[in-house]
């Protein structure tokens, strides 16, 4: 009986500590994910000389190399300027942002974003959670 009590007590301590690391890498394989995809817009623009499609439209983000990662996290840029973009008028900055998703959702950090400044930030966020300990930890 007692075994059983000191078996519980335990798991009650190591269950959250798990669940954090769990999420802790989860995030961490976002941001590599954003940093992937920001590299992938930059060669677009040295292609392009713009970060969007040549009729103004979206691009379409490619699936990061880490195929996990998009079952935890949601990737979508934002252009800009955001409207009145054509073929003269092109998108000329951009910010990916990584949105949690299932299991994830749970994320104290909200919605990982990253620009084309390579300003790290964050939206959503739990209170006492900055873009300064979600990209850091």
């Amino acid at each position: 009986m007692v075994t059983v009590a000191i078996a519980a007590i335990l798991a009650a301590i190591a269950y959250p500590a798990y669940t954090g690391y769990v999420q802790r890498a989860r995030r961490a394989d976002a941001q590599a994910a954003l940093m992937e995809l920001a590299g992938w817009m930059e060669r677009r623009y040295s292609t392009n000389f713009r970060y969007d499609e040549t009729n103004g439209g979206d691009p379409t983000l490619p699936t990061p190399s880490s195929q996990s990662v998009s079952t935890y996290y949601t990737f979508t840029v934002t252009l800009t300027p955001s409207s009145g973009r054509s073929a003269t008028v092109p998108a000329t900055a951009f910010t990916l942002n990584a949105a949690r998703a299932g299991v994830q959702a749970s994320d104290p950090c909200g919605t990982l974003t990253l620009n084309s400044q390579g300003v790290r930030g964050v939206t959503g966020a739990a209170s006492g959670w900055s873009a300064t300990n979600c990209w850091q930890r």
